[in-house]
Formats: structure tokens, C-alpha cells, sequence
């Protein structure tokens, strides 16, 4: 064989040609290969072992074009020796690799018109078209069997374009992309195209709604259309989360964007990649621009507090005082996260309650679904809208890291077990004019030292406004109609609750190792599987809290601390365990509808793919007002189970909406008529064991109607009752500790009425009440009629904002030492 070659001991740009030869071999290394055998074939044009294995290598890439080129220049007393008639068949098996400038067009015109036609700030860059097609000539392009494009002058074949020459697909599917991350992404260059593809694809809109900012940055026009020209990326860029800024002109617009008020009311900070690609580069770069934008934030900030400083120090003491006894004109802010349905509903509940009265509320929330409110968004409400009272639903004063004047008061209302509300020591920057309003647990008094005297019991509360018994759209009413009715977002199956935990565990900062977060969670979801699914008598929080403090001594091999229990039985257990139970109870809903033909529909997000009751699934969430009224009437049951409380704005609403809502029962949610029994009997004084004294105070349950009533209801429901109450000594000398002072009347306690009617515990009982629902029509509307009424009264935003606004106009408690 007569090969001409060079030493093989020659370098080539510090490897071999030992080297090269091997690397072409494997055919794994097919795009490293190929620049490095053009630059040797450069060198030694004659070189055909090299040629051969070029030919190779653009083959197993499906570049029939440079393989047919390459193969044909190799000498022809070589090419048997070489292989080259069975590399020849390989060859002109391929399908054609050139792409047509026509096709290219036709895909950069399509993502161009995908891009000017947003609903919010299109970009219209079709005016570039016929200079880049002028530009896009002067190129041969080819496709590759896994889609990517390489180009090479025209007229000129081993003029290849340096930067295509790489596999730019698979390096952007091994990127490193942060995880569930909220921040923004911003991208420089897209020619190639693969990583924002990538980036557009990884960060989908997650289950609470939000989906990551894209910045799409470029300096060059004619470098932004090559890329749009390689394939369809309409979707991505028809996006309303895209910003794209394009052009010569680009930095100065991206700088301006970031400068403007709204804009710095966002979280910016984000990853940014600038694509090794890029040909022309922003300037100034585009990670010096976000830098001077948060230096305009910082300014921004330190300005925005001393004018809410000075605004708030040169008020009267007196001043709140009266505001709040005519209530006409009290500003009142309420910030809140547009990414928990349940939280802006109520807080918009709020706000019309609150307006109701005279007040003028303002809710502060993200612009977009897209974005993330930072510090400057509050102090510019702070300063502009100048309010009295602020309203933090599940934070306190400190959550906002004190950008709140001590002058205003806060009140946080909590309606769900955050974990920032347990840390230790949470309670220590409430006001003395402060509340702390909603559920309040045991731990907030026990160990997180919120001041007693500031809490303010509520259950969640329903819109009396919105949700009423008053004619409804027929077109509505028949459009919802059926048996059986579910209404909610939480779709995702334990399991996937656990892995999605598991995730942001190893991936969060500072995270856990992967390893152990996988022991932990899948212990975790075990634990809380069997109590989910367990007898309805062993389904109490304290067993979340010992399943959780079981879970981490088994992992860690060391005592659990109470705040770590605490801070994962909010954050894991009970989510998971959440997901169990509610599914349980629909999937046994689901089994009689199949039964008996009936009608069963689940409005909310995601459950079309859920893998039991995909087959219910009847679109997205509903609006909360006319479209949520109608459902709740049209259907002869709602289910509502939710591990947390059976006190819950879904079935208030239903019930006053004219609908009718059965509860999975646990013996927790017996909670609120004890809590009222108990303060009512330690507020008797009425003890009769004087040898229990000691201990407490004891009652028998045969002299005492309430513990009568309490008994009754156990035992209709299959729980033990009890023949003796006795109520510790703390609680006996403060009757109403679980309240915050506030003693609950009984009609209030009891709103639900006789829970062992609309209750149920097991599928049998579930299955004998949706049965009462759609052949009993007087058992129904009696029970309707007295839930709604007893809600009307006790349990709406409406009540709410009052009772509040006259807590708050109370004197307010002297300051804690």
C-alpha cells in the first residue's frame, strides 16, 4: 500500500498523526474528529488514511455531500485497500443533506412571524430578510441526520465554517441548567439554536403557574436570522415570557429595560451564557449590564426606604388611631404571590371586603407570570400608597427582612403551616400593634414565641359576595352538570410530590446530597403513605410529626431536632401526605361513578394526566367568581378532602354558592367544636372532681350538653367517646389559649352542622352519602340551607374584615421586654 503520509511522529497543533487516526475510529468522536482531519488534510492533502476515515466520519453524521468528496479525491491505488466501495454503498444510501435556500427561507420567515406577532412586545425583524438571504447564498448549507446545520463558503469545499463544525446539540442537552429555579435566564446568541431550545423546553411553567423570564440578546442581525433559519422555533418564540432585544442597538435597549421603576421592582438576578458562537458580541457584555442594574437597585432601595422612613417618623401616634375609627379612606396593602390560586383568591376577597367598608385597599402582586417581586416593589407601595395597615397572608414583618415602618401595623394572616412561621424565635418582631390572625398552632405559643396577646383566631373564610345562592347562568348550570364534582390544582401524585421534593433538596443551595435526600423523602413518603391510607383514627398531625422525627433519626442516625421536625413535617410530610388522602377519596369517588354511570368531573391543573383519574378531567382551573358559583351549584356533591382542615374555603364557598360539599373526616377536624367546648367549660368554672384539681378540671359527659353534643357526634362517626373530659390546668386557667383570647361561638364552632351527615370517614360511607346527594333532594337542601346560613354569619372575607379592623382599632399591649 503506497499511502502518502507524513511522519507519523509530525505534530499537528500538538497531537499526532497517530493520534488523529485514532480519534477517527472511534466512531463516537465523529465531530471532534472532523476539524481536526480538516486542518491535517490542509497540511497533507494526500494523506488518504486521513481522508478515508473524514469520509467516515461525515457518513455517520448522514453528511452524504463532504463524504462523497472526500471518498472520491482518495488516490485509487488506495482504495481497495482502504474500503472504499463498501463505504461507497453506506454513502449513497444517505438521503440528500443539502438544504435548499428556499427551505431555509420558509423556516426563518415562520420563526420571524412567530416573533412579530407576540401579544406583548413583538419584534419585527422581517424588514432583514432579503439581506440575509443575499448573505445566506453565499453558503452551501447542510443538514445532519440528528438535525444540526453545518455551512462552508459556496464554490469553496473544504471552506467549512469553523464554529458549526462542533456537536452544539449534545453539548447543549449536558448543559448544567438550575433546577425548578424562578430566576431569569438570560441567552446571548441562538446560532446555534440548541440551547435555547433547551432552556425553552427545561423550564416549563410549573405547577403553581410560574414560568422563568428569557432574555434572548444579540448583537448582530444577520448572526440572530442564520440561527432562526436552522429549525422551527416558533413555539418557543411566540412565547410571552421571551424578551428578545436584536440589533446593533441591543445593549442600549436591554440597559434601558433593566433601568426602568417596574422592572426594578424584579428579581434580575439570573444566569447568563454567552454562546462560544458568537461572532459579535454585546458591548458592553450583557453580565456588566445586569451588574449596573443591580447597583440601580441597590441605589434604588437605600432612596425608597429613607423617603418611607421620613414619611412614616413625622406621624402622629395618634394618627392610626383615627383612621381606623371611621375606617373611611384606611389604606390598606396587601401583598400576596399571584402563584398561589388559593392565596390571591383570598386576598382579593379581602380587598373587597375591605373596600365594602370604605377602606381602600391595594394589593401588590407580580406583573406577569413570568417574574418575582423584589424589595423594591415594596417599598415603592410603601412610599407611594403610604398605607396604615399591611396584610401578609402566611409571612410576618420579618419575612420582608424590616422594610416595613414599626409605625404600620402588620397583620399576618396565616392560613397554611409555612416553615418560615416556625422557626424559632419567629414571633419576636411582632408589634404591639400587630395581629397574628388565622390558624394558630400550639407551637407558635409554645416555641416560637409569638406574644399571646396579639393572635387572632379565624378559620379560612369564603367571599359572601361572590359566593351566593342567587340566579345563575343556565349555559353555566348545564355546562357543570353532574353527580359528583372536585375543584383543585393538586393534581401531583404523592410519588411525584416526593421526587419533585428530592430535586429541589439535592439542587437548592446548599443542598443535601442526592443520595440522602432520596433516603430521607422515600422514608418520609412511606410514613406518610400508611398514616394517608390508614385507619381515619391514627391520620392526626401529631403523627406527621413523630412519622417525620422516625424518618430523620432513621436516616441521620441522630436525634431530630424540633425545628428540623418541624420545618420537614410542613415542607414534605404533610404535602405528601396531603396528596394520598385527597386522592384516595376521589379514586373512591371514582369507582362508584364507574359503577353507576354517573357523571364525575375534576376541574384544576394537570389531572389529565393523572395516571387513575386522568378520565375526569374537565380542563383548567375555573375562574374564581360566576364560572366557580355555577359549578359549585350544578353538581348534586362536591368532595373536599384536605389533610390540613376540614375548615376550608372550598366547601364555605360551596355551601353558600347553593351547593353541596361532603368532607373525608379526620378526628382533627373535630377541632374547632372542641376548642369551643373546652373554653366554654373552663371558662364555667363548673368542675365537678375536686380530686382531679390538681390535675386539672372534670367533667362527666352525661351533665354537660356540650360534651353531650361532642360524644354524639364521635360516636356517629365510629370514634370512641369519651365519658369523663378533663382539660389540663394551662387551659383551665386561660379557657380560650387556642384562640388568642377570642372566645368562638358555638353556632360559629359548629358551622358544618352535624358533621356525621356530610362527613364520611371510609369509601362505604362516602358511597351511602353521594348516594343521599343525588336521590334525597329534601335531605339536600336542608343541609344547604343551614351550612350557608351559619357560613354567612360567622365565616366570610366580610366578617372578617370587620372583626379585624376592630381588633386592630384596640388599644394597642405594651411593649415586651
Amino acid at each position: 500500500m503506497s499511502v502518502a503520509t507524513s511522519a507519523s511522529t509530525q505534530q499537528r497543533g500538538g497531537i499526532t498523526r497517530a493520534q488523529i487516526i485514532e480519534l477517527g475510529r472511534a466512531a463516537s468522536n465523529s465531530w471532534n474528529f472532523i476539524p481536526l482531519a480538516l486542518r491535517a488534510l490542509a497540511l497533507e492533502p494526500r494523506d488518504d488514511v486521513i481522508r478515508f476515515l473524514l469520509s467516515s466520519a461525515f457518513t455517520r453524521l448522514g453528511l452524504r455531500t463532504p463524504a462523497c468528496e472526500h471518498l472520491a479525491r482518495i488516490a485509487p491505488e488506495n482504495a481497495i485497500d482502504l474500503a472504499t466501495v463498501a463505504l461507497a454503498d453506506e454513502v449513497h444510501r444517505l438521503p440528500d443533506d443539502r438544504i435548499r435556500i428556499t427551505d431555509l427561507e420558509r423556516i426563518c420567515r415562520a420563526n420571524l412571524d412567530a416573533l412579530a406577532s407576540r401579544p406583548s412586545d413583538p419584534v419585527d425583524l422581517r424588514p432583514h430578510v432579503e439581506r440575509w438571504l443575499a448573505h445566506a447564498a453565499s453558503l452551501e448549507w447542510f443538514r445532519t441526520t440528528d438535525g444540526q446545520v453545518i455551512t462552508r463558503t459556496r464554490g469553496q469545499p473544504d471552506a467549512w465554517t469553523p464554529h458549526r463544525l462542533a456537536d452544539h446539540r449534545t453539548q447543549a442537552e449536558a448543559a448544567q441548567l438550575p433546577a425548578n429555579s424562578p430566576a431569569p435566564f438570560y441567552l446571548e446568541g441562538i446560532d446555534p439554536p440548541w440551547l435555547f431550545v433547551r432552556i425553552s423546553r427545561d423550564s416549563p411553567r410549573a405547577s403553581d403557574g410560574h414560568q422563568p423570564r428569557i432574555f434572548l440578546l444579540a448583537a448582530d442581525v444577520m448572526e440572530f436570522l442564520d440561527g432562526l433559519a436552522q429549525t422551527d422555533l416558533s413555539e418557543h418564540l411566540r412565547s410571552n415570557r421571551l424578551l428578545a432585544y436584536i440589533g446593533s442597538d441591543a445593549a442600549r435597549r436591554f440597559r434601558e429595560h433593566l433601568a426602568r421603576p417596574e422592572i426594578l421592582d424584579l428579581r434580575l438576578a439570573g444566569p447568563v451564557v454567552t454562546l462560544p458562537t458568537v461572532r459579535t458580541r454585546l458591548d458592553p457584555p450583557p453580565t456588566q449590564i445586569l451588574d449596573e442594574a443591580a447597583e440601580s437597585q441597590n441605589a434604588h432601595c437605600l432612596h425608597l426606604r429613607a423617603l418611607v422612613a421620613a414619611e412614616y417618623a413625622a406621624k402622629p401616634a395618634s394618627h392610626l388611631t383615627e383612621r381606623l375609627r371611621n375606617r373611611t379612606g384606611l389604606r390598606v396593602l396587601i401583598p400576596v404571590s399571584r402563584y398561589s390560586t388559593f392565596i390571591r383568591h383570598s386576598a382579593a376577597d379581602l380587598a373587597a371586603a375591605l373596600e365594602s367598608l370604605g377602606c381602600r385597599p391595594h394589593i401588590l402582586t407580580e406583573p406577569d407570570d413570568h417574574s418575582h417581586l423584589a424589595e423594591p416593589a415594596y417599598l415603592r407601595a410603601l412610599s407611594e400608597f403610604r398605607p396604615d395597615v399591611v396584610v401578609l397572608i402566611n409571612h410576618t414583618r420579618a419575612d420582608l427582612g424590616g422594610i416595613i415602618p414599626a409605625q404600620i401595623p402588620v397583620i399576618s394572616w396565616v392560613q397554611d403551616a409555612m416553615p418560615h412561621l416556625f422557626r424559632s424565635g419567629s414571633g419576636s418582631t411582632i408589634g404591639p400593634r400587630d395581629l397574628v390572625a388565622g390558624h394558630l398552632h400550639p407551637s407558635f405559643l409554645q416555641r416560637c414565641g409569638y406574644p399571646r396577646e396579639r393572635l387572632f383566631y379565624t378559620p379560612v373564610v369564603a367571599s359572601g359576595t361572590k359566593f351566593h345562592a342567587g340566579p345563575v347562568d343556565p349555559g353555566l348550570l348545564k355546562r357543570f352538570e353532574c353527580e359528583i364534582a372536585y375543584v383543585g390544582n393538586q393534581s401531583e401524585t404523592a410519588a411525584a410530590c416526593r421526587d419533585r421534593l428530592i430535586r429541589e433538596a439535592a439542587s437548592g443551595p446548599g443542598g443535601m446530597p442526592r443520595h440522602r435526600a432520596e433516603a430521607l423523602f422515600h422514608a418520609i413518603h412511606d410514613h406518610a403513605l400508611n398514616l394517608a391510607d390508614g385507619p381515619p383514627q391514627k391520620i392526626a398531625f401529631d403523627g406527621l410529626y413523630a412519622a417525620t422525627r422516625t424518618a430523620i433519626e432513621a436516616i441521620t442516625g441522630q436525634p431530630a431536632t424540633a425545628e428540623a421536625v418541624t420545618l420537614f413535617t410542613n415542607s414534605a410530610t404533610l404535602p405528601i401526605a396531603d396528596r394520598a388522602y385527597r386522592h384516595r377519596a376521589l379514586s373512591w369517588a371514582a369507582r362508584l361513578a364507574r359503577e353507576r354511570a354517573w357523571r364525575m368531573r375534576i376541574h384544576g391543573r394537570g389531572w389529565e394526566s393523572h395516571p387513575e383519574l386522568a378520565e375526569f378531567a374537565a380542563g383548567g382551573p375555573l375562574d374564581h367568581g360566576e364560572e366557580l358559583r355555577a359549578c359549585y351549584r350544578a353538581a348534586r356533591a362536591h368532595i373536599h378532602a384536605s389533610i390540613s382542615a376540614v375548615q376550608h374555603q372550598r366547601p364555605l364557598e360551596c355551601f353558600l354558592s347553593g351547593g353541596l360539599c361532603l368532607l373525608r373526616l379526620r378526628p382533627d377536624d373535630l377541632g374547632l367544636i372542641v376548642t369551643h367546648m373546652v373554653g366554654e367549660l373552663a371558662a364555667s368554672g363548673r368542675s365537678r372532681f375536686s380530686a382531679l384539681n390538681t390535675q386539672g378540671m372534670g367533667f362527666l359527659t352525661v351533665d354537660e350538653p356540650l360534651l353531650t353534643a361532642h360524644a354524639a357526634l364521635r360516636q356517629r362517626l365510629g370514634l370512641e367517646a369519651r365519658h369523663v373530659e378533663v382539660i389540663p390546668r394551662d387551659r383551665a386557667q386561660d379557657p380560650w389559649l387556642e384562640t388568642g383570647g377570642r372566645p368562638i361561638d358555638h353556632e360559629a364552632a359548629w358551622v358544618f352542622g352535624d358533621l356525621a351527615e356530610i362527613g364520611f370517614m371510609s369509601e362505604s360511607k362516602l358511597r351511602e352519602r353521594l348516594t343521599w346527594a343525588v336521590e334525597r333532594d329534601e335531605w339536600r337542601a336542608n343541609i344547604i340551607r343551614g351550612v350557608a346560613a351559619r357560613t354567612r354569619r360567622w365565616w366570610t372575607s366580610e366578617r372578617f374584615a370587620i372583626d379585624m379592623l376592630g381588633r386592630l382599632a384596640e388599644p394597642p399591649t405594651a411593649a415586651r421586654a
